[in-house]
């Protein structure tokens, strides 16, 4: 495949056969580029480019801003890479990817001949082929690598690589050890010729590293350090003098040799590039000059980009660009030729044209220049250059035409530039349809148009627009003056109602009056009301009614009426009226009755002419008050707190009959002391009769209350009880908070009292309500008991870093605690919680508390403490591995990953389908093997540890194991974990094995703990294990473990000194153990502490070595918690 003068940026690589790949290209055989510029693209390797199984061949190209994790530019794998006249440049790489250079095949990744390019190995390349630069610069390159091994600022290379005429300066490394910021070649050969290596690293002397490889100078080379590198005939040790990295005419960027530079007529005079890197003709003095640049006076200018046509509207820019290069650097000047002219003329900058000098022409204004052609003239000292032709094309301008829909009118109004009102973008004229000073009828969305015609119908087209507008009608009003009132009317009135539209008014008429027309004839006396109407019509809205109101009276008289108060008697009262003049008939009414009224109340007096030809009214009030009643009420008698009101007090008489109602009401219980009453009368005929009260006192007597405290009994050293008195004679729902204050108990006792009787005096509690009784109590204090725990510590797993917090909880005398790991006393762990910050591998074990009170100590359960590695770690602690170690494959079974305890402590896990095995030294130099698979992880601690150290007993060179007693927690654990342990000898691993060796054949282990996280557990197998200790604990102990898969098998377990046997599982867990050749003699003579067995088996076994460990008889008792013997009930064989 070939690519050529293509760009490409932004790009991201996929993840296919090495990972994430090729930011922007991924070639799967040969590719070669020609004039190509790539930048920003990124991806795991080869930010521009992976080239994967075939050769890479790279021709005047530029890559910058690419990133990438090796290779930051280009990844070659499998292949040849060929570059020449190349630069790269700002390209990075972030992260290493962690290869093994084994694996590496023939090829190369590179972020090629490069500027300003960042990996942690390789800043410029990173290559695993053959590899050959010519006329190539590496610059401002960087290796951040920090491992050992990382490095190569410029040049990273697994292979041989060939520099000719290169550049490479400024490049820099930051890892340790095999670091170097200019090349570093491991493993393959580099060949120099007529190139500069120098100024790299921070120091500027950090130019070359080879390891493995050789290192050739064909001469006429120069550097400022060769590193001790050997030079040859031509070979220069100096400052280059170079100038900044900069566009110098050519494809690509390079360093000029400033003026004295030595590089300057020092190269190979018989063997030297026919160009430079920018294609300047080689020698131009005489002599080559060395590295990628050629000093020259002069070049002719040539185009490296031609403008394109372009195609645009009329009104709109257009731009054209070139590239252009040459020494000196050449003047441009741009030409037209319009269409059919046949002839090209210079342009200048003016209304019409920008930038005519620059290597970018904008056609400020494209109107009359369609079809016509532009062109860029390139002129040094040298020559001149002409570009191609480029055309633009112009088509007509379509206007864009805005008109918003105008608000709605009023009918009667005539269109104006109000609603006619169309924009366009370019200038130009509109027609409307209909036109201004139209009145349109009613009506909603009439449509109005507009046809646009443009000043310039040359270059825009002609356009039509449309709106709608909705006409409304008019509103109207009614002018109708106020009619006058009238007292003698005449026989008829004209109205003159009008309405502003000039519509005919309308009318209507009530009161004693006929209508004709607008003409109004009287019938009566009293008030008339006209209304006026205008209903409207399809222009004009329904006006507002105008409604006129008027009388026709008769003639005044005026009338007197008095006011009269008279009190209740059950009789009818009435006021008499007088007239003027005299004698006129008059009605009079009471609140509107003409019944003189009898009940008590206020009554509204009018007094109204009745006359054919008078009128006239006036007004008093009657008021017929009520009578009063009377109320009789005797003291009542004292009664006791409790005793609710009853009749007996609340007996209050009237004179009337009516309703007594009591404050307080009957059924209250009022406290001791002197209270009033109070009786309020409500006649049955209350509208006539007055309300009436009447006051009194009743005496409340206390109620009698005893309080008395029970007898008590406490240890000595408890605290002293406060106790509780007990009440009798609470009455109403009362309680101790109805005391004035509290009843508390007084003794005379305290925590250091010795054992006997003291008094318990209840005290206080005041009351008006009660007489109060009190009864002392009696306080016995006998003597402490032993301590005992109440709540036992539970086992637990921890993440390594965590913190461990188990307690227990005691109850007794002067209670005092010390915590233990392994029957190790843990230097001020004196509380009754223990906490261990933080947590680690050596934290793992089995720990109990003693507990110790007056005189007597009690010892707590054992607990598991086990440790998991962080989540997305394998390991914690002292752990060490090798990657030829992970992944083994045996013959027969899953692959398993070997881990060697590094220290005292370590913690490791199994990879999901895999087993994981960690190995180090029992006490008899023997390898033990420590086994899992599935959920949770292994932590070894070693007491009295030491190493690391050779296997003296096993062909192991170069392998160190750390030795010591071993206490092995599995934590963490699920049904779907495997737990083994095994000594290696010569059945086991007969390739270490040595013939000369009597191998003790039992895996020598203190203790093995497990915590499981939902009691289930895979399987246990460990009959090649002989549990032995001292102190602490020995055997198996897993108290959390409530289902095992399969049988558990263990070899023995023996207990001497102060040490203490387990075979310990749940309660309810029900295995099945066979003990392996084993006897479970105790030499302390202690009993084993068993628990969850439904079976023990005293079976058959064999050591490491295959040799046989016949059926014994079992030799000690087996004993659970609560101290039943299980031996004879679970025990079989031999």
């Amino acid at each position: 495949m070939t690519l050529a003068h293509l760009d490409i940026i932004d790009g991201t690589g996929l993840n296919f056969f090495i990972g994430p790949s090729g930011g922007a290209i991924l070639s799967l055989g040969n590719l070669t580029m020609q004039d190509c510029n790539l930048s920003g693209n990124s991806a795991e390797t080869g930010g521009a480019i992976c080239n994967y199984q075939g050769n890479l061949t790279m021709q005047g190209c530029s890559l910058s801003g690419n990133a990438a994790r090796d290779g930051g530019a280009i990844c070659n794998v499998q292949g040849n890479l060929t570059m020449q006249d190349c630069s790269l440049s700002g390209n990075a790489v972030v992260k290493r990817r962690r290869w093994h250079r084994e694996s590496w095949d023939t090829g190369s990744c590179a972020a090629a001949p490069s500027l300003g390019n960042q990996a942690l190995i390789g800043g410029g390349i990173a290559s695993m082929g053959p590899m050959t630069l010519q006329n190539c610069t590496l610059s401002g390159n960087q290796a951040t690598g920090t491992d050992p091994g990382d490095g190569g600022g410029a040049i990273f290379q697994f292979g041989d690589t060939v520099l000719e005429h290169c550049t490479i300066v400024g490049n820099t490394a930051a890892g340790p050890n095999e670091a170097t910021s200019g090349i570093f070649i491991l493993n393959g050969t580099l060949t120099l010729n007529n190139s500069i290596v120098a100024n790299n690293g921070a120091g500027g002397t950090d130019n070359f590293s080879v390891t493995g490889g050789t290192f050739t100078s064909l001469g006429y080379n120069l550097s400022n350090d060769w590193n001790g590198r050997a030079t040859t005939t031509g070979d220069l040790t100096a400052n280059p003098l170079l100038g900044a990295l900069a566009n110098n005419g050519g494809p690509t960027r390079t360093h000029a040799l400033l003026a004295g530079s030595p590089a300057i007529n020092a190269a190979d005079p018989a063997d030297a590039t026919a160009t430079d890197q920018r294609g300047a003709l080689r020698p131009q003095n005489g002599r080559s000059d060395i590295g990628a640049y050629e000093v020259v006076t002069s070049i002719a200018p040539t185009f490296g980009t031609d403008p394109t046509p372009q195609t645009v509207f009329s009104g709109s820019t257009a731009t054209f660009t070139v590239v252009a290069s040459g020494i000196p650097a050449p003047t441009l000047r741009w030409q037209r030729n319009p269409l059919g002219s046949g002839s090209w003329s210079d342009l200048s900058d003016n209304a019409t044209y920008g930038g005519t000098t620059t290597n970018t022409l904008t056609v400020l204004s494209t109107i009359g220049l369609n079809t016509d052609q532009f062109r860029c003239v390139a002129t040094n000292s040298v020559s001149f250059a002409t570009s191609a032709a480029a055309t633009l094309t112009v088509h007509k301008a379509t206007p864009v035409l805005t008109w918003h829909q105008p608000a709605d009118l009023i009918y009667g109004s005539s269109l104006s530039a109000t609603q006619l009102n169309a924009s366009a973008s370019v200038a130009g004229v509109f027609t409307y349809d209909p036109p201004a000073g139209t009145v349109l009828a009613v009506g909603t969305e009439q449509t109005l148009c507009a046809t646009f015609t443009p000043a310039d119908p040359a270059n825009c087209e002609s356009a039509t627009v449309s709106t709608i507008i909705t006409v409304h009608r008019s509103a109207q009003s009614i002018d109708f003056p106020p009619l006058p009132d009238l007292t003698v009317p005449p026989a008829s009135l004209t109205l003159g109602a009008s309405a502003s539209s000039g519509l005919r008014v309308g009318y209507s008429v009530s009161g004693p009056a006929r209508l004709s027309g607008n003409v109004l004839t009287f019938t009566g006396i009293g008030e008339i009301v006209v209304t006026a109407r205008q209903p409207g019509n399809s222009n004009y809205m329904a006006a507002a009614d105008v409604v006129r109101r008027f009388n026709v009276s008769k003639r005044f008289a005026s009338v007197t009426v008095g006011n009269r108060t008279v009190t209740y008697d059950g009789t009818p009262h009435a006021l008499t009226a007088t007239t003027t003049p005299a004698g006129l008939n008059v009605v009079v009414t009471y609140s509107g009755s003409p019944t003189a009224p009898t009940s008590a109340g206020t009554y509204a007096v009018v007094a109204t002419i009745d006359d054919a030809d008078y009128a006239g009214e006036s007004t008093g009030t009657l008021v017929i008050a009520k009578a009063p009643t009377s109320l009789t009420w005797p003291a009542p008698a004292a009664i006791v707190y409790g005793t609710p009101l009853s009749a007996a007090q609340l007996n209050a008489t009237a004179n009337v009959p009516g309703v007594v109602t009591y404050t307080p009401a009957a059924g209250t219980a009022l406290h001791a002391g002197i209270h009033p009453l109070a009786a309020a009368f409500t006649p049955t005929d209350s509208g006539n009769y007055m309300a009436a009260t009447a006051p009194n006192t009743l005496t409340v007597t206390p109620a009698p209350l005893t309080v008395r405290v029970d007898d008590l009994t406490i240890t000595r050293g408890s605290p002293i009880p406060t106790g509780m008195p007990r009440f009798s004679g609470w009455i109403n729902g009362d309680g101790p908070s109805a005391l004035l204050n509290p009843v508390v108990v007084a003794t005379t006792a305290s925590a250091s009292s010795p054992a006997g009787t003291y008094a318990l005096v209840p005290v206080g509690g005041a009351s008006f309500d009660y007489a109060i009784t009190r009864i002392n109590g009696t306080l016995t204090i006998a003597a402490p008991a032993a301590p005992s725990i109440t709540t036992q510590p539970a086992s637990q797993s921890t993440t390594a870093g965590g913190t461990v917090t188990v307690s227990v909880t005691a109850r007794g005398e002067g209670l005092t605690y010390q915590w233990y790991r392994q029957g190790l006393r843990i230097p001020d762990a004196t509380s009754p919680t223990l906490t261990l910050p933080g947590a680690g591998p050596t934290a793992a074990g089995i720990y109990d508390c003693l507990v110790t009170g007056s005189g007597s100590s009690v010892l707590s359960r054992p607990v598991v403490i086990g440790i998991v590695p962080a989540p997305g770690t394998r390991t914690s602690g002292s752990v060490t591995t090798r990657s030829e170690w992970q992944g083994i494959q045996p013959l027969v079974g899953v692959a398993y990953d070997q881990f060697l305890l590094a220290g005292n402590a370590g913690t490791f896990t199994a990879a999901p389908g895999r087993v994981a095995r960690m190995s180090f030294l029992d006490e008899n130099e023997s390898i033990v093997q420590v086994e899992m698979s599935g959920a949770g992880a292994v932590t070894i601690v070693l007491a009295n540890a030491s190493g690391p150290m050779a296997p003296a007993l096993y062909n192991q060179p170069g392998i160190l194991y750390m030795k010591g007693k071993p206490t092995i927690i599995l934590a963490g654990a699920d049904e779907t974990t495997h737990f083994t342990i095994y000594s290696v000898g010569t059945a086991t691993n007969p390739g270490v094995t040595r013939a000369d060796v009597d191998y003790a054949g039992w895996a020598d282990v203190a203790v093995a703990g497990i915590v499981s996280t939902n009691g289930g557990l895979g399987g246990i197998h460990q009959g090649n294990v002989a549990f032995t200790a001292a102190t602490g604990f020995t055997g198996l102990y897993a108290p959390t473990v409530t289902s095992v898969g399969g049988l558990v098998v263990v070899h023995d377990i023996a207990a001497s000194a102060s040490a203490v046997p387990y075979l310990y599982f749940g309660p309810t867990a029900g295995v099945q153990v066979k003990i392996a050749g084993g006897s479970l003699a105790q030499p302390n003579n202690d009993v084993l502490t068993v628990s969850g067995l439904s079976q023990v088996q005293m079976g058959a076994g064999q050591d490491s070595c295959g040799r046989p460990a016949p059926a014994q008889a079992i030799q000690t008792r087996l004993v659970e918690d609560n101290g039943t013997d299980v031996t004879p009930s679970i025990v079989t064989g031999p």
